[in-house]
């Protein structure tokens, strides 16, 4: 990348969660802008990319060292783990670049009044000049061009779509109700939401075996049957059973991007997936993202979490005859029996 051609004025705010902020470029028709700088190294000379930059609380900065280090383990991660399990074709795990820091500061100071008030708790990076150059998920992958046409973006949160059937789940409620739908009623009653949502993950593969064995192919259990089951007690057991855990809790944790936008009919080929809508072509793309993996600190915190949503399930909503449950669902019926519409 030429980074003497940076300017923070062909950048905006494109978006940010707990641990990154996302900046696009401004111009639809960048292409031209593109060939003007060398993205080579990120391997999108002419797709749309975006800039991901890490964020820490105030005062609390890393080194570079430490943010180049990260970020190479979420390239890592996404592009040598993730990638198995979900496909080449959806996983993009980006490249890292060093950018001017003159450029990086004064692109923080134009997108900060355009950030959410409720994520200002945490700092853009500044100091390091590093950020990962990544494909923009809200564009077609397919096309090797921006195009003028309209495109519709859908952002899909799934959660975790099966009911456990292992035996040595504690709690009896975790096979009848999912964990989202439980963790719907402790957000209510801390405030975080105002009700719990009608969404439910298993409405993902209603009509299905797949609603209570898992949204898996023989492909993916043949891979858990490759895995060691029978615990020898050794420290190396111990350890990839904490790493698979991990990589579960990022998998149920992703975000599936969709994009579609109109296709004429004489423009469909094979290279490009099309799906009928009426009347309508519609050419689409698929991306998962939000692979990071989670961090060994997060474990206690998730154990704790689990605890207190399966208590405040069981104490306020399963024993009691709660209006809201009512609404939702019929008595004696649970998670693996409602057909939600959506």
């Amino acid at each position: 990348m030429e980074v003497e051609k940076m300017d923070e004025n062909e950048w905006k705010y494109h978006g940010e969660g707990n641990q990154s902020l996302v900046v696009s470029h401004c111009q639809d028709d960048y292409v031209e802008v593109l060939q003007d700088k060398d993205f080579s190294q990120c391997g999108f000379d002419s797709r749309c990319v975006v800039l991901r930059f890490l964020k820490s609380p105030p005062n609390q900065n890393m080194t570079s060292e430490e943010i180049l280090h990260h970020l190479q383990n979420i390239v890592d991660f996404g592009k040598h783990v993730m990638k198995q399990f979900f496909g080449e074709n959806y996983v993009h795990h980006g490249e890292i670049i060093q950018l001017p820091l003159d450029f990086v500061r004064q692109l923080c100071l134009k997108i900060q009044p355009e950030r959410p008030e409720s994520r200002c708790d945490k700092d853009m990076d500044t100091l390091s000049g590093y950020a990962m150059c990544l494909p923009n998920l809200t564009r077609l992958q397919t096309y090797r061009f921006v195009e003028p046409r309209p495109i519709l973006c859908i952002e899909i949160k799934p959660k975790c779509g099966f009911i456990p059937f292992s035996s040595h789940v504690s709690q009896e409620v975790k096979h009848k109700v999912c964990r989202y739908c439980m963790h719907q009623h402790l957000k209510v009653a801390n405030g975080k939401w105002k009700r719990p949502s009608k969404y439910c993950p298993l409405d993902l593969f209603s009509g299905s075996t797949l609603q209570i064995d898992g949204p898996y192919n023989e492909a993916f259990y043949e891979k858990l049957l490759d895995l060691s089951t029978e615990d020898d007690g050794t420290i190396a057991f111990a350890l990839t059973k904490v790493q698979q855990y991990r990589i579960a809790m990022t998998a149920k944790d992703c975000s599936i991007m969709i994009a579609l936008s109109p296709c004429l009919q004489d423009e469909c080929s094979e290279q490009r997936p099309v799906v009928l809508a009426s009347k309508t072509r519609l050419t689409f793309s698929v991306s998962v993202l939000d692979l990071d993996l989670k961090p060994y600190e997060s474990i206690p915190h998730q154990h704790k979490l689990d605890g207190k949503i399966v208590n405040y399930y069981l104490k306020n909503v399963q024993a009691k005859d709660d209006p809201v449950m009512s609404s939702l669902f019929k008595e004696n019926e649970d998670c693996t029996l409602v057909l939600h519409k959506v």
